[in-house]
């Protein structure tokens, strides 16, 4: 039997309110009279910030503090700022209450267990570098520019620009710009369809104005594609450039995309491209959709084609002949190749034909 006299039962630990800060650890290498000299010379504690996540609990690591004051993308960092990102005020570290209660989930940990889920699927967002991946995605891709000229535009065109990384304005492209709610970074001409007015409009929203003399040796639309160049587009893609009042500015705008390598034209559900000398391009597009290819300034020799429905092996098609007009995607992946020369390769969907 035991002789030992009978204790006092201990009451169950319960968590302490959170306008009490009890039983604080004191911080190494001060006694805890010092901290409890410096606590009443402090004053009251402050609260933390209503908006922010309430405190964790203690953790071993080495990250053991908690959360003292919402700041959000500093991790369990306390801000040392004198007011917070809401406007609250500044909360030490010591002034957190000790120990809280352990809540249901909070929206951290679902992002929390949804970051991890990305990051076995090998997302790079999953990595909060989001930035990151975009700028990553830009590199591999190249900087894609889109050139608005002064045609007659599709309405499907105006996607073209909220993809692009640069957008350039040729003349009265910018006329078309603003028709469609968006402002060009960059304006290229002679500022004749423009006109005075329009051109301090849009230096006032922030454009920037390149203004070319009236009389010289290019076109509003061929110093638009230098710009883009210039301004290290690896891609350009040129809409509205056909459908206006100007049938010798389209022809001149066909023979521009020969001016390098990825250079196209989009209007509506049709794209034009030129390849040469060995280059080869996989035809975007699904089964069905048409292909004609048009050589230009001689013949195109060696001509390869996979998945269209009259094939092509290494043939020449003849300068000024229309035997590569029309033929057809019958299989996926697609794809078309010239070994010498020039060859005009028009994309066009079923569905707008």
């Amino acid at each position: 039997m035991d002789d030992r006299p009978d204790r006092p039962r201990r009451e169950p630990h319960r968590a302490r309110p959170t306008s009490v800060p009890h039983r604080l650890p004191a911080p190494r290498g001060i006694s805890l009279s010092a901290l409890l000299r410096r606590r009443a010379r402090a004053g009251p504690p402050r609260a933390p910030c209503p908006r922010g996540r309430a405190a964790r609990p203690a953790r071993r690591g080495p990250r053991r503090g908690r959360r003292a004051h919402h700041a959000p993308g500093r991790g369990d960092a306390p801000r040392h700022a004198d007011r917070g990102r809401h406007g609250c005020a500044r909360v030490r570290r010591s002034d957190a209450p000790h120990v809280l209660p352990r809540g249901p989930p909070r929206p951290r940990r679902r992002r929390l267990r949804a970051r991890r889920a990305r990051a076995r699927r090998g997302d790079l967002r999953s990595l909060g570098l989001r930035r990151l991946a975009a700028r990553l995605g830009r590199a591999l891709r190249g900087v894609r520019a889109v050139v608005v000229a002064h045609g007659d535009p599709e309405a499907s065109d105006r996607a073209q620009c909220l993809r692009a990384d640069l957008i350039v304005a040729a003349d009265g492209g910018a006329l078309v710009c603003e028709r469609w709610g968006i402002l060009p970074q960059v304006v290229v001409g002679d500022m004749d369809s423009l006109g005075r007015e329009g051109t301090e409009r849009l230096r006032a929203r922030g454009a920037r104005i390149e203004a070319y003399p009236r009389v010289k040796d290019q076109t509003d639309l061929e110093l638009a594609i230098a710009a883009a160049r210039t301004a290290g587009a690896d891609e350009v893609v040129i809409v509205a450039a056909f459908g206006g009042r100007r049938l010798d500015h389209e022809i001149a705008n066909v023979l521009l995309l020969a001016e390098g390598p990825r250079v196209s034209a989009v209007r509506g559900g049709t794209t034009m491209r030129v390849i040469r000398d060995g280059e080869r391009i996989a035809l975007e597009g699904e089964t069905g959709d048409l292909v004609s290819l048009v050589p230009l300034g001689g013949d195109a020799e060696g001509v390869r084609t996979d998945g269209l429905r009259y094939a092509l092996r290494d043939e020449t098609l003849r300068f000024a002949r229309a035997r590569g007009v029309s033929n057809e995607i019958v299989e996926r992946p697609a794809a078309v190749g010239v070994a010498r020369g020039a060859l005009l390769v028009v994309s066009t969907r079923r569905s707008a034909v």
